[in-house]
């Protein structure tokens, strides 16, 4: 089921850094229409503020507090805020950088089943998808143009949904309790965590169907893959145990080992597959796969990293600080911060869009 949106109000902000002021966002109205909006005057009809499209490359930030989706401009640091009326966790791009989609897993005290579309070129939002029976909806990865593929922390499917045109093509069922975050290979596989199952759940994506289940101690949570399929990463850590990053060897079937983290969130692999970056509590950690050392760049005291994204390049990454509300570019060579931008606290699922 789709459901087109009245106009769509959006707050604009100039901060560019952590020292700049906090964006100054319009009032938002109730005015009977299907989400709450930003406008300058009451009614469905009336003129909402105009935003300006951000030049590529930029930064795509799911807002989990402030129900906005944050755009970071890479070139000039101009960051401003849609503002969607729901409260996004995750987001991802389509394989032609036109559209992103946002996922809902909760909204107030009752469990969300929507998925945002926002149209990239005009920085609108394009439709709300509602996925009916699959409840709160949470990781998300597309795998082509139109098609992405939705964990549903709500229940026990991943599901895959038409995100053009508003609809769920098919489920697959039966995987352990609280499908969270997914990753995805070039060879047609992808992998579904289930942290308090301490499980991860390997899918055929052509033929969706499940092909192995593959047992992490610990709860991992932040999973990604290396593109050939060769290794898997895990964000793992209970308050009992402490934190840490497991290297699956997919092809042996075993931990390959486990490298120190403290409260590791979310985690991705450089596109020239030498680094994988992963969001940790005060710093991101970054993983050279050949040697399996660790550097660590501090992100700041209480910071809480959440999402991950590199460039194309694989030269800079961007995390983003869900307590201090803040995107911030590292050098990945140099493992050196480069820049903040002063975005809102509750930054979390993160994505780069490219030129």
């Amino acid at each position: 089921m789709i459901r087109r949106n009245c106009p769509i109000g959006l707050a604009l902000a100039g901060a560019t850094s952590a020292s700049s002021s906090m964006p100054l966002s319009l009032s938002r109205r109730a005015l009977g229409c299907a989400l709450p909006i930003v406008v300058i005057a009451s009614g469905c009809d009336a003129q909402a503020a105009p935003i300006v499209p951000p030049t590529r490359p930029f930064i795509v930030v799911a807002n989990q507090r402030t129900g906005v989706a944050t755009l970071v401009e890479v070139a000039s640091g101009r960051v401003s805020h849609v503002e969607l009326g729901v409260k996004p966790h995750e987001v991802a791009v389509s394989r032609d950088g036109r559209i992103a989609a946002l996922t809902i897993p909760s909204e107030g005290i009752r469990g969300g089943r929507k998925v945002v579309v926002l149209d990239l070129a005009t920085a609108k939002v394009r439709s709300t998808i509602d996925l009916g029976d699959y409840k709160d909806p949470h990781g998300v990865a597309f795998l082509s143009d139109s098609v992405a593929l939705v964990g549903t922390l709500g229940g026990t499917s991943v599901v895959y949904v038409d995100v053009r045109n508003g609809r769920v093509l098919r489920a697959v069922d039966g995987l352990p309790d609280n499908p969270y975050v997914i990753a995805l290979t070039g060879t047609g596989r992808a992998y579904v965590s289930s942290p308090h199952s301490s499980k991860v759940t390997e899918l055929d994506i052509a033929a969706a169907r499940v092909t192995r289940a593959i047992d992490i101690p610990d709860d991992p949570a932040g999973i990604t893959v290396s593109a050939d399929g060769k290794e898997l990463y895990a964000a793992v850590w209970r308050q009992s145990v402490g934190g840490g990053i497991v290297i699956f060897d997919l092809d042996k079937g075993v931990v390959a080992a486990r490298l120190p983290a403290t409260q590791p969130r979310r985690l991705t692999v450089t596109a020239d597959g030498k680094f994988v970056l992963v969001s940790d509590h005060h710093h991101l950690r970054i993983v050279d796969r050949s040697s399996r050392q660790v550097r660590s760049v501090a992100l700041g005291e209480n910071a809480v990293g959440s999402g991950v994204a590199c460039s194309p390049d694989s030269t800079r990454c961007y995390v983003a600080l869900s307590e201090a509300g803040e995107i911030v570019e590292v050098n990945v060579i140099s493992a050196s911060v480069v820049r903040r931008f002063a975005a809102q606290k509750g930054v979390d699922g993160l994505a780069y869009v490219a030129r």
